[in-house]
């Protein structure tokens, strides 16, 4: 994982069943379990005070089947980004173990 605190978009690949809760939640819950075990710390998904997290659903993510998917997470975000910005960002693939 980065060590220095850029925008970083984090790919992680999980098997729906294992993430908890509820299907409309699964973002927001891979994202704190994310943060939990690789950063020891919470998700922020609020300015705070000048950067925040922002997990993305994608489609099927609500989904009941035994399937994977992927989940995305942007971390250390100051601002809204734009496509130029999103084409270099870093990026970094995550898989889950259960």
């Amino acid at each position: 994982m980065t060590a220095h605190k850029e925008p970083t978009r984090v790919a992680v690949y999980v098997f729906l069943i294992d993430v908890p809760g509820i299907p409309q939640d699964r973002q927001n819950k891979v994202a704190q379990l994310f943060y939990d075990r690789i950063f020891n710390r919470p998700l922020s998904p609020t300015l705070n005070p000048v950067i925040y997290d922002f997990p993305h659903a994608l489609p099927g993510f609500h989904s009941d089947t035994v399937t994977k998917i992927w989940f995305l997470v942007d971390l250390y975000v100051t601002s809204q980004l734009d496509a130029i910005d999103l084409l270099n960002i870093t990026e970094e693939p995550f898989k889950s173990s259960c």
